[in-house]
């Protein structure tokens, strides 16, 4: 049964991974769930890399003046 809670950690990437660890904690598909994690890692992941990469940008664009 989906509870509330659950239904709003469906709503962002941190709150999926969740999801997908407590079903590997209790006994769910192996492959299924760890693809699951790492796929909504990269969710995180990548805007990261993509601010810092345009902050670096910037910045080497201002030094250069």
């Amino acid at each position: 049964m989906k509870t509330t809670f659950k239904i709003q950690l469906t709503r962002i990437a941190p709150g999926r991974m969740v999801l997908h660890f407590g079903c590997l904690l209790r006994g769910g598909r192996w492959e299924f769930h760890w693809a699951g994690m790492r796929r909504e890692l990269k969710a995180i992941v990548k805007p990261i890399v993509r601010f810092t990469a345009i902050g670096g940008r910037s910045r080497q664009i201002l030094e250069s003046r």
